[in-house]
C-alpha cells in the first residue's frame, strides 16, 4: 500500500506479477492501514483489488494486534466490506448468491490471512486452516 492513493491501481497491477506457486495472493495491494483506514480508504482498496487483482484472495484488514483498539478497527473494516459487497449485489455487479459470497467474505475477513501467514511462518509444512 502506498501513502499516495493515485498509485494504488499501478501497485495492484504490479503485485499480480509476483504470484507464489501454490499460494494465491502472496503479493497483493495491502489493506487500508492507519493512513486510510476510514470508509473511503477501505472502499478504494476494495475497488482496486476487485478491478486489478483477485478479490477473493485479499488479505483483509491487518493491524497492530497488541492494541485493544484493533478489535474496533477490524469490526469497522468488516462493516465497510459487507456494505460494499451489498452495494455490488444490489447493482448486479456481484451475484446475489450467498453460497458464493459467504466463502469470499470469510476468506477476506480471516482465512486468507491465516493461510498466507502460516505459509510464511512454516514454508515447509504449512498449516492449511481452510
Amino acid at each position: 500500500m502506498s501513502l499516495n492513493p493515485e498509485a494504488h491501481a499501478s501497485l495492484a497491477v504490479l503485485a499480480g506479477s509476483f504470484n507464489g506457486a501454490g499460494l494465491p495472493g502472496k503479493v497483493q495491494l495491502g489493506p487500508a492501514w492507519w493512513w486510510c483506514d476510514h470508509e473511503e480508504g477501505i472502499r478504494d482498496v476494495l475497488e482496486k483489488n476487485a478491478a486489478y487483482g483477485v478479490l477473493s484472495t485479499f488479505i483483509g484488514m491487518t493491524t497492530d494486534s497488541r492494541s485493544l483498539l484493533s478489535f474496533v478497527r477490524h469490526d469497522y473494516f468488516r462493516r465497510v466490506l459487507c456494505k460494499w459487497v451489498a452495494e455490488k449485489v444490489t447493482s448486479s455487479a456481484f451475484p446475489d448468491d450467498e453460497s458464493l459470497l459467504r466463502p469470499m467474505l470469510e476468506n477476506i475477513c480471516n482465512k486468507n490471512a491465516r493461510r498466507i501467514f502460516s505459509r510464511l511462518v512454516n514454508p515447509v509444512n504449512p498449516v492449511n486452516p481452510v
